[in-house]
């Protein structure tokens, strides 16, 4: 026979207390523990507002991720040749000239200067320019600064900014043949200044080498890779290197016109650097409501040439997002061959209202309109239920390049003088 169990006994302090789960809800305990009616209210009141607000936004994020998928694959393929990225190699310090030829040339001018001063004189010349690392110009003070204007104005003399800079670093700077030498691609010799890199303006560095475009990997892997051997340039404002270059800058960029400095790399001498590249390329799937690059199949066609009056309009749906820049303009790009001076006006229309831009070939003797098109931005809000491009021919006044508000890229495009314009 078994013995009745005794009956356990809590204790007291600890009878009235809420199970342990109530504190790891933010509110809840604050709610059963309020003593007043009214903060029982309030702090409810907090609880059902938040699981509210959750319960809201979740459904949201779920709504907009049904309404827009996405959908992503990888497709590896094999190919016979890979381009290469732009590989371009700077001095680190943007003074790599020919010391003894250039201060020939100043003491022509200046016969007093001494070389400390012409050293002096070029830190002010370069850092003038917007180039780096003249360090020393923020130790010179107010007064040594005019004199080195004054003898930079006799120095240049004659010359604009940018022709002194240009003509200075043709005659006295640093050569191809000063940075490299030797180069492989493929395990092949390959000349370096003729065959693969060419002269490349880098904003804040100068003069630099770029790989040309043309430079493709054709075998596999490390068989293909590009090798090169460089040498260090003359510094000449910098002493505590030997007025030798210190380091070497590398920038890795896509084969555009312009070079951004970021991301860079530092080459050291007497070091072996090696780099890998993967490339990738990401193609979006059509989308209706998406601006595209698809552009009129009449516009494509070789051998069209607008006339007076005559209209080609854009189908809405390449660009038909409401309040949107209108990206599908197509700019610059039609070749006329009737008069030496030619205009081509685009215009806008948005509902009644006509808005005109103007592109022109001024002088057609040495400057001809690209026979290439181009894709331009134009800060122009254009609504959904109006988007049309009118294109026609014109020998109106010509309005000035600068009132056009395109990209550097579409406005060197616009106007090329590789060939010239002539009457039929």
């Amino acid at each position: 026979m078994a013995l009745p169990s005794r009956k356990l006994n809590v204790c007291e302090c600890h009878k009235k207390d809420f199970p342990p789960w109530t504190g790891e809800l933010h509110g809840v305990t604050q709610a059963l523990q309020s003593n007043s009616p009214g903060m029982k209210i309030f702090w409810w009141l907090v609880v059902f507002s938040c699981v509210v607000g959750g319960t809201a936004t979740t459904v949201l994020v779920i709504i907009e991720y049904l309404n827009g998928p996405t959908a992503t694959s990888t497709t590896i393929r094999l190919v016979t040749t890979l381009k290469l990225p732009a590989v371009t190699i700077c001095p680190k310090i943007p003074d790599a000239f020919n010391f003894t030829l250039l201060y020939t040339d100043m003491k022509t001018f200046l016969p007093s200067i001494s070389e400390e001063g012409a050293r002096d004189l070029i830190r002010f010349w370069l850092g003038g320019n917007g180039l780096e690392n003249m360090d020393d110009l923020s130790n010179y003070n107010r007064s040594y600064l005019d004199v080195l204007s004054e003898q930079y104005k006799i120095w240049s003399k004659g010359y604009s900014q940018y022709g002194f800079f240009e003509i200075m670093q043709n005659q006295y700077g640093y050569k191809c043949e000063d940075l490299f030498f030797w180069c492989q691609l493929g395990g092949k010799q390959w000349d370096c200044c003729s065959q693969l890199f060419r002269r490349q303006v880098v904003m804040r560095r100068g003069i630099c080498y770029q790989t040309m475009p043309s430079v493709n990997q054709t075998e596999p892997d490390d068989v293909g890779r590009l090798v090169v051997s460089l040498k260090a340039p003359s510094s000449v404002t910098s002493p505590h290197y030997n007025y030798t270059q210190p380091q070497l800058l590398i920038y890795v960029t896509d084969n555009h016109e312009f070079v951004v400095d970021y991301p860079r790399y530092y080459l050291y001498p007497h070091e072996w650097n090696r780099m890998r590249f993967t490339a990738r390329f990401i193609e979006l799937l059509p989308h209706p409501h998406v601006c595209t690059d698809q552009m009129p199949h009449a516009l494509l066609e070789d051998g069209y040439f607008p006339t007076l009056g005559d209209r080609t309009t854009v189908p809405s749906s390449t660009c038909r997002k409401s309040q949107a820049f209108l990206r599908c303009l197509i700019a610059t790009c039609l070749f006329w061959r009737r008069t030496t001076t030619t205009l081509y006006n685009l215009y806008c229309l948005e509902q009644k209202s006509l808005r005109s831009v103007f592109l022109d070939a001024r002088d057609g003797t040495t400057k001809s309109v690209c026979s290439r098109l181009k894709l331009c931005n134009l800060s122009k809000t254009m609504s959904s239920t109006s988007k049309r491009l009118l294109m026609t021919y014109s020998t109106k006044t010509c309005e000035r390049f600068s009132q056009l508000q395109f990209r550097d890229s579409c406005r060197k495009s616009a106007v090329n003088s590789a060939s010239s314009l002539a009457s039929p």
